[in-house]
């Protein structure tokens, strides 16, 4: 238990190294105490979701039979090249409006701005937690 728990801390840490980098520019920027809340708030929520969705991911990765998973994989340029092809370029003018909305909510901007960065900045964390929770018992 004691060596999963130390491995854990340390895939973590391997993996949000690069966004430490983020967090100094943010807190370097912020004008008011009162803001650091927003940005802690944020953070957390952020790799929550992405430990969740890594969760998931390895307990459904756990039902697919080895041979399989390659072939899978290969599957999703597919997917979004069809998808490219039948919706176009049409939602990505829906996701630039909500972009817009969040910018008009000046209370909780600060905090869906750090939650999403640490979402587009840990996307890469999932190749690394999703393999390692499919690893473990």
């Amino acid at each position: 238990m004691g060596q999963t728990i130390i491995s854990a801390i340390g895939v973590y840490i391997s993996t949000s190294i690069d966004y430490l980098i983020v967090l100094i520019i943010l807190f370097a920027q912020l004008s008011q105490n009162k803001q650091k809340w927003h940005i802690y708030a944020g953070q957390y929520l952020g790799t929550g979701l992405l430990v969740g969705v890594s969760l998931v991911a390895a307990y459904v990765v756990n039902f697919v039979p080895e041979a399989w998973i390659v072939g899978l994989l290969g599957l999703i340029p597919i997917y979004l090249g069809i998808r490219f092809v039948i919706v176009g370029e049409g939602e990505e003018e829906e996701e630039e409006e909500t972009i817009e909305r969040l910018e008009q909510s000046k209370a909780n901007q600060l905090f869906w701005t750090v939650t999403l960065l640490t979402i587009a900045s840990g996307g890469d964390n999932l190749g690394i937690y999703i393999p390692y929770f499919a690893s473990l018992d």
